[in-house]
């Protein structure tokens, strides 16, 4: 009997050291993954973000950020400040830097692609994931510069003697278009996927208009009047519309310059947007200023997509591909198209999120970079 006990006992504790041990470990592990932040509020949630299967976040550090601007270039990151461009590979890897001076640093970034200029400075930097492909020298101040899905570039600039211009460049960075406007000056121009319709926002006596042309002719396609109707932004997407940011509603047009859809913001104000992706328009549109926000995806006749009550302020958002990326204060989350949740990472401290064409996403702090991905 009492060997009996004894054998009960040794079974006992040696499930009790297995407990312990296994206790441990988790600890060991749940530790690790604080970062050395043992504070409960961070354990918590670390706990939590593991318990919804967020995968390991690839991170690397990239200095100091104030007043930096970022891009993805398909998979790495852009980033740019007022006296410095760096390329980051996706591992985190210094692939190109540069000292230079920008005005008010800018970038537009597309399908793996982001330009970098200064707004009123004459050189723009075009990157992929392989670090510098070409640099654009111009005569006038740069106004705005854009990428397309095929990597074409279109950058508006001052222009003696005219109102403006707006010139096209190939992938590798030839140039093979020039508009000159006589009418109004240019503001934001965009390139279709094939390179062959350029649509431009432009500011006259009249007011704002959208001009479209083609870019193997001097032939302009149509026109559409604005008005006084602030315009904010444009872009091709991917059924060939042209998708047109006002203050009070998103237009779609087709190259002839005729209306093929209008999503109106219903006497809700526009507080952020992105226009990263093709196949839709990720809007936040506020109550009033301050107010309640709700998040709504655009598709590329107008349609809404999906919108849901936003979970708190909104810091930054981005669109790529039928992805969505919002961050809140203290959190970030991956949409998909209809605004479903699709992850989400607990995260205090992050400035911005850059949503990408592989459904992962970058969270930005001010100093270090880390992947969401599902």
């Amino acid at each position: 009997m009492a060997k009996h006990k004894k054998k009960q006992f040794g079974i006992l504790k040696a499930v009790i050291s297995v407990v312990v041990l296994a206790i441990v470990l988790i600890a060991a592990f749940i530790a690790i993954k604080c970062d050395g932040d043992l504070s409960w509020d961070n354990i918590e949630r670390t706990v939590k973000n593991l318990s919804a299967r967020v995968r390991s976040a690839e991170t690397f550090e990239f200095g100091t950020s104030d007043g930096a601007v970022f891009a993805d270039i398909g998979g790495g990151l852009l980033q740019l400040t007022s006296t410095r461009a760096t390329a980051y590979s996706a591992a985190g890897s210094e692939l190109y830097s540069e000292k230079l001076r920008f005005i008010r640093p800018m970038t537009h970034a597309s399908a793996g692609r982001a330009v970098a200029y200064g707004a009123g400075d004459t050189e723009a930097l075009v990157f992929d994931s392989t670090g510098l492909l070409y640099r654009v020298e111009c005569d006038d101040a740069i106004i705005s510069a854009s990428l397309s899905n095929e990597g074409k570039l279109a950058v508006c600039t001052a222009e003696s003697g005219w109102n403006g211009s707006v010139s096209v460049y190939s992938a590798k960075g030839a140039a093979q278009y020039k508009w000159y406007c006589a009418s109004g000056y240019p503001s934001v121009a965009a390139v279709s996927r094939d390179g062959g319709r350029l649509a431009v926002i432009t500011f006259g006596s009249e007011g704002a208009e959208v001009v479209f042309l083609r870019t193997d002719r001097e032939q302009e396609l149509g026109r559409y009047a604005l008005g006084e109707k602030l315009a904010l932004d444009l872009r091709f997407m991917v059924n060939g519309n042209v998708a047109v940011l006002t203050e009070d509603s998103l237009l779609m047009l087709t190259t002839a310059g005729e209306e093929a859809g209008n999503f109106l913001f219903d006497d809700r104000t526009l507080s952020g947007y992105d226009m990263g992706s093709d196949e839709m328009t990720l809007l936040c549109l506020e109550d009033f200023p301050g107010g309640s926000s709700q998040l709504v995806t655009v598709g590329p006749n107008g349609q809404e997509l999906g919108r849901i009550d936003a979970k708190g302020e909104v810091l930054s958002l981005s669109a790529s591909g039928q992805k969505a990326a919002v961050l809140y204060r203290g959190e970030a989350v991956i949409y998909k198209k209809d605004m479903t949740a699709e992850l989400s990472l607990l995260k205090d401290g992050a400035e911005k999120i850059l949503m990408r064409k592989d459904g992962s996403a970058l969270i930005l702090d001010a100093y270090m970079a880390e992947k969401l991905e599902p």
